[in-house]
Formats: structure tokens, sequence, C-alpha cells
């Protein structure tokens, strides 16, 4: 039994993954946004949807998302999508488990940014870091004044 129930927390995760790397497809290919870029806006549409899907699914008796899940995602990159589906879906908001291992969670990814930030000594190195090249403006050629 406890098998099935990990592999459904596995399941439930490369799910909302896979979601997030879809939206991040769309959002790099068609509106031409950078991977990484893209990646944060498709965790967090999908850590949102997977949010209100399951407040849908506790009103209505159906199959949950397991808090890993949702937990998996929003480290992934997507705590903005997880914060707005509590505040919109009014929903993983008293659960003491969930909230404290949430605020952890967000906690340690703040220190771990900081820590990711404050060994890069300039932003065009930051910008390096994660595939981003800085373009060195084209002069303008001058009309000769006669």
């Amino acid at each position: 039994m406890a098998i099935i129930f990990v592999g459904f927390k596995v399941r439930s995760i490369l799910w909302g993954l896979l979601l997030a790397a879809i939206f991040m497809l769309i959002l790099a290919q068609v509106f031409g946004y950078n991977y990484l870029v893209g990646w944060f806006g498709g965790i967090n549409l999908a850590t949102f949807l997977v949010m209100g899907k399951d407040k849908m699914a506790a009103k209505s008796g159906m199959t949950r998302t397991p808090e890993a899940a949702l937990l998996a995602m929003a480290l992934a990159g997507g705590f903005p999508g997880l914060f707005a589906g509590r505040k919109i879906f009014k929903h993983k908001t008293t659960k003491t488990s969930f909230v404290t291992a949430m605020w952890f969670l967000f906690a340690a990814q703040l220190v771990g940014a900081a820590y990711f930030l404050g060994n890069i000594t300039s932003m065009d190195a930051m910008l390096s870091t994660i595939g981003i090249e800085k373009e060195t403006p084209t002069p303008i050629p001058e009309k000769n004044a006669q």
C-alpha cells in the first residue's frame, strides 16, 4: 500500500513538472522568452493551476494532489504560483504541517539564492551563468557633413 502511495506522489510530481515544461516551451518558442524565464513562468502557472485543481478536488471528494507534489513544484521555482494559489483559492492556508514545510522550503530557497547571487561579482557574470549574453551595441554610422 505504501509503495502505491509513494508512486502516486512521484507520478503527481512528474505530471506537474511536465505541465510546467510544456508551458516553458510555449513561452520560449511561441513568445520568444529565454528558457529560464519560460521555466519560471511555466512552473508558476502550473503550480497555480494545480493548487486550483486540488481545491476543487477537496470540495468534491475527487482524488487529491499530494502535498509533496505541491511543495516539489514550489521548490522547482513555483513559490509565487503557490502563494497566489493559496491566496486566491483559499487553499492550504491553515494546515500546520503544510504551512511549516512551505515556509521552511521557501526560506531555504531564499538562502540558496542569496548564496548564489553573493558569489557572483557582476551582473554580466550572473547573466552569463544562466545563459544570457550581453549584446554589444553596433555603432551607428555618422553622415559626413559637407
